[in-house]
């Protein structure tokens, strides 16, 4: 069950502000056994265009960061809109989430059955935050 946006007004590169994050409940059946939540990375005023984005997921106590990414593989721009994620738990890279016309998740080969769960998890609610994004525009 998800709800929210993480989007700001911008003005000419310069974005100001920003709504609710995106968030989501996760159930197994009636039960709540987890959060995903995303909001602009900025403050309250930041410089440019590139939305960037930073969050969480926490699952069957298993906690990972999520942090946007804004580069497209063989491109030295940025995107303005995150074309995945990163996934980090504690300041250790285990995965990334490509969300840029398909959906795929790499992860680190030695995780657990249950750490992997999480990542698809979080795999389908960040690719779902763009519908969001687009309601709010």
């Amino acid at each position: 069950m998800c709800s929210g946006g993480y989007t700001g007004v911008n003005f000419g590169g310069i974005s100001v502000g920003s709504s609710d994050p995106y968030t989501c409940q996760i159930l197994d059946g009636k039960n709540n056994v987890g959060k995903v939540e995303l909001r602009d990375k900025s403050g309250a005023i930041k410089l440019g265009t590139t939305k960037e984005v930073e969050g969480f997921i926490e699952m069957n106590n298993i906690r990972y960061q999520l942090t946007s990414d804004h580069q497209i593989e063989g491109s030295f721009m940025k995107t303005d809109n995150p074309s995945g994620f990163h996934v980090s738990q504690d300041g250790k890279r285990v995965a990334a989430i490509y969300t840029n016309g398909s959906i795929s998740l790499q992860m680190l080969p030695n995780l657990t059955a249950n750490q992997k769960d999480v990542l698809a998890v979080a795999t389908i609610a960040s690719a779902m935050s763009w519908r969001a994004d687009a309601d709010n525009e």
